[in-house]
C-alpha cells in the first residue's frame, strides 16, 4: 500500500515502518519498552493501556512501529487541551535498539500527515524536557517550530502552527 492510499489513521506505511494501532495485547510490552527507553521509572501498564483507549474517546491514540515485523518502537497523537486551543500532542517513543536509525523521524513525520488528514486546524504540538535534546532535535526535524511563549511547567513547547 502506498501512503497515498493509507488513510485509515489506525494501519499507516512509511517507507521503512507499519504503524499499526496498539491494542490491549501490546500494553505489556509497550510498558516495558518505555521503561527500557527512559521514560518511566518502572513498566507502567495502565499508561501503555491509556495508548489504546484514546482510540475509543479521541480516534486517535497510540502506534506499535514495527520494522520488518519486529516492534522497534511506539508512537502516537493524543488530544490535548493546551493553552485553552484543542491540538494533538504528539509522541515518540523508540526501543533503545533502534536509536540513530531514523525511526523517532519517520514516525513524527507520518504522524503529521495523519494530523493533517484528520483535522488539519488543530495544531500539533511536541512537549519537550530541556535536557532531551533528542527530543527537541527530533521536533524540529520534523517540521515543528519552537514557541517560547507556550511553554509551561518545565517543558519546551513546538508546535506546527498556532
Amino acid at each position: 500500500m502506498t501512503r497515498a492510499e493509507a488513510t485509515d489513521p489506525e494501519q499507516r506505511w512509511t517507507d521503512r515502518l507499519h504503524l499499526r494501532a496498539l491494542t490491549e495485547a501490546d500494553v505489556d510490552a509497550v510498558a516495558v519498552l518505555e521503561h527500557e527507553a527512559g521514560i518511566t521509572l518502572i513498566p507502567d501498564p495502565a499508561r501503555a493501556r491509556q495508548y489504546v483507549q484514546d482510540w475509543a474517546s479521541d480516534g486517535m491514540g497510540g502506534w506499535a512501529l514495527e520494522h520488518n515485523g519486529q516492534l522497534v518502537g511506539v508512537a502516537g497523537l493524543r488530544f490535548l487541551t493546551f493553552h485553552l486551543r484543542s491540538t494533538w500532542d504528539l509522541w515518540v517513543c523508540i526501543t533503545p535498539s533502534g536509536w540513530g536509525r531514523g525511526y523517532a523521524l519517520e514516525a513524527a513525520q507520518e504522524a503529521l500527515v495523519v494530523a493533517q488528514e484528520h483535522s488539519s486546524r488543530m495544531p500539533v504540538v511536541a512537549r519537550t524536557r530541556p535536557q532531551a535534546t533528542h527530543a527537541f532535535d527530533l521536533a524540529a526535524r520534523a517540521g515543528l517550530v519552537r514557541r517560547k511563549d507556550l511553554d509551561r511547567d518545565d517543558l519546551e513547547v513546538h508546535v506546527t502552527h498556532w
